[in-house]
């Protein structure tokens, strides 16, 4: 049931299959069923949405489990695709190894909020991500893309939850000047705040 596809795309009822392997302590079956799903996509939009729910639903699932295979198959999972049960499932790890797939995820409206709160729980160790992104600048000539734009802004906003103030402050100000004046907004408020 879990693994069947819906045409129509409706997806309750294998999520609540998967709420009822979790519920028996089927860790294996859900793992099998994680395993089979991430390796195959859909070519109806509407059936991978499902696909997509489903996979979020078992990642959940299997969150609390405390397994090196579980953790390897997320991570691999979130390697290829941005789902955001995935991301919660890793950040429940506190998985380091899948920082660089929780700050891509920053750039997408929908693992935005995932992507933050699993580098909040990884804490100062993700500083070096944030950075890099914060500082990435787009080659001359061209546009940065809105998404980039919200990426850049979600890091930059995490940064200031963990960075050290000294070395904050000649990335802020580099920052006040960004050809972003979003970026270089938010990175004027935070400097205010640190001063003031």
């Amino acid at each position: 049931m879990i693994i069947e596809r819906e045409p129509s795309g409706l997806y309750e009822v294998r999520r609540r299959a998967v709420e009822a392997l979790q519920h028996l302590g089927a860790i294996d079956d859900l793992v099998d069923c994680l395993r089979t799903l991430s390796s195959r996509e859909a070519l109806d939009p509407v059936e991978q949405t499902g696909d997509d729910a489903v996979v979020n639903a078992l990642a959940r699932a299997l969150s609390g489990c405390e397994s090196e295979r579980v953790q390897s198959l997320l991570l691999d999972l979130a390697s290829h695709r941005h789902l955001a049960g995935v991301i919660e499932a890793l950040g429940a790890f506190h998985c380091r190894a899948a920082l660089p797939n929780f700050i891509e995820a920053l750039a997408d409206d929908f693992t935005r909020p995932a992507a933050e709160a699993a580098i909040r729980k990884i804490g100062g160790a993700a500083r070096p991500f944030l950075i890099h992104t914060v500082k990435r600048l787009v080659p001359p000539g061209e546009r940065e893309y809105p998404s980039r734009t919200r990426q850049r802004l979600s890091a930059l906003a995490l940064l200031a939850e963990f960075a050290n103030p000294r070395s904050f402050r000649a990335i802020l100000k580099a920052l006040m000047n960004d050809a972003s004046p979003a970026v270089a907004a938010l990175a004027r408020e935070i400097a205010s705040r640190l001063i003031g």
